[in-house]
């Protein structure tokens, strides 16, 4: 199992990785968009801080798995952009939803391999450290 873990952190690790470098280089340019997609994209390039913010956020999130330094902190930053991508995929451009698929079952897998690291966050009765804890008198 640990090798299962090891691939699915590094493809997950390095496709996130690749796709928020992407980004600022332009090593591959994206093909045919749907109207509806390309209406919705443009609507996030001109607000001018929704793309540059989701790609570093992939890319510190897939350097952050991709080395295994942080992996349950970059499941988590990455959480809400995958949520983002697969209703993207959904709902504008379904082409991409078998390879999204794919990406989910890879974060999902290593949110349960990694789960004892979440038992904190999940944790419904989580209190600050300074709040002190009463004692209950007899």
């Amino acid at each position: 199992m640990y090798y299962t873990v090891l691939f699915a952190r590094l493809l997950l690790g390095g496709i996130f990785t690749f796709f928020g470098f992407n980004y600022f280089v332009r090593i591959i340019e994206p093909g045919h968009i749907p109207p509806d997609a390309m209406a919705f994209l443009d609507a996030l390039t001109t607000t001018g801080f929704m793309h540059p913010l989701r790609s570093g956020v992939e890319l510190t999130s897939g350097l952050l798995i991709l080395t295994g330094i942080g992996t349950p902190l970059g499941l988590t930053l990455l959480a809400p952009v995958m949520v983002h991508i697969m209703l993207y995929h959904y709902y504008l451009d379904p082409r991409g939803i078998g390879f999204t698929c794919f990406l989910l079952a890879l974060h999902l897998f290593l949110a349960y391999g990694y789960g004892s690291a979440f038992r904190g966050m999940l944790n419904p009765t989580a209190k600050p450290r300074w709040v002190k804890r009463r004692r209950l008198r007899r």
